[in-house]
């Protein structure tokens, strides 16, 4: 290297080289240096120089020589950027893989789901689940307002009492006082009961919750848009048959309790009753159904059976209950007829009966009725 004298103190260097991968650390240094003609700088101030890189990946181009220039005189992380911390800052990672309540009771999980924009017949709009933790055995109620959680977790940690002979410890819910509702404050201090909630905004914090409300809504969202019908989409389906929603919630939640979950071996029903559960009566939900009709409600020929749509199970009946469209209520019976090739979807629901082999019958009857008003 050469250099001539400009002005008083101040030189021109010339280096030149004939190939850049020639370039020592000495040349480089003479080349890019500023100053004392030294590069070296901590980590913090080459963190700053890459736009806020992530200082692993600042280590990573050191340790592998990616670059010319890059001289760290030490290794020391900056404790905090706050560059960083406006810019980057995210959310901390949630824990997985936490292990599950020892014994029945110890925890439940809650949630409350709503308001949905089309109330069922009784006029609810709103659903409560209750998820024991070690047995995953689930409970939903349907509400008219949020407020009734309360009352209905009371209830339900009577029913777990009883049956397992232990009290529940711990109910996890989110930030809502939807659970505040009735009696509950008071019942809190009498039992001992411990109610944790979640840090705002976080349902990640509850996600077995989360997670049920999810499954069940889309397994009653499949089952009321199930059809057999080519010609009729499901998005036609009118709101006669999504104000069932809260009776196919119920019976999916019934189901749900006797499968197997992906942390035990046996059903929640027998993990809970000690029983194994049968499924033999299980039906295509939202299939037409024939109920018998009891004597001591018919007349001599009124027909003998009535056309309806099966939308659940008795939880303490050994019944099935059923939707009449016509009469808008609930048959609780146990002698039913069941067409599981013909869906609720298929058809509106006003049309079952105009379409029902009953019809003839119905035609007979009210031919005898004029007749008789004849003589």
């Amino acid at each position: 290297m050469t250099g001539s004298r400009v002005e008083n103190s101040l030189y021109r260097l010339c280096a030149t080289t004939k190939n850049p991968t020639e370039l020592n650390e000495e040349s480089s240094t003479a080349l890019y240096g500023v100053g004392n003609g030294s590069t070296k700088a901590s980590l913090e101030l080459w963190h700053r120089r890459f736009g806020h890189l992530n200082c692993q990946d600042i280590l990573k181009i050191n340790k592998s020589k990616a670059v010319y220039g890059l001289h760290l005189n030490d290794v020391k992380k900056p404790l905090i950027c706050e560059g960083c911390i406006f810019g980057k800052l995210h959310r901390s990672k949630f824990p997985t893989g936490c292990g599950r309540a020892e014994n029945i009771g110890d925890l439940i999980h809650s949630d409350v789901g709503g308001p949905l924009h089309v109330p069922t017949p009784e006029g609810h709009r709103f659903f409560v689940i209750f998820k024991d933790d070690n047995s995953s055995y689930t409970v939903a109620k349907l509400m008219k307002t949020k407020n009734e959680a309360g009352t209905h977790f009371m209830e339900f940690a009577e029913m777990m009492k009883t049956q397992t002979g232990r009290p529940i410890k711990i109910l996890r819910t989110d930030q809502g006082t939807d659970i505040l509702g009735g009696n509950f404050s008071e019942y809190k201090k009498r039992t001992g009961l411990i109610h944790q909630t979640t840090a705002r905004y976080t349902p990640q914090q509850n996600s077995r919750s989360e997670r049920t409300m999810r499954t069940v809504v889309e397994a009653v969202r499949s089952g009321l848009y199930t059809n057999d019908n080519s010609n009729q989409l499901p998005c036609n389906i009118r709101n006669e048959v999504r104000e069932l929603w809260g009776e196919f919630l119920l019976a999916i939640v019934y189901i749900f309790n006797r499968t197997l979950t992906s942390h035990t071996e046996v059903t929640p029903f027998e993990k809970l009753f000690g029983k194994k559960p049968s499924v033999a009566h299980l039906r295509v939900l939202g299939c037409r159904a024939y109920a018998h009709v009891p004597d001591q409600l018919r007349k001599k020929l009124d027909p003998k059976g009535e056309a309806c749509w099966m939308v659940g199970y008795g939880e303490n009946q050994k019944a099935w209950r059923l939707w009449n469209p016509v009469e808008r209520k609930i048959i609780v019976s146990r002698d039913v007829t069941f067409d599981e090739t013909i869906l609720i979807g298929d058809h509106p629901l006003t049309a079952v009966n105009d379409n029902s082999p009953l019809e003839p019958m119905q035609l007979l009857v009210e031919v005898l009725n004029q007749v008789s008003c004849l003589y």
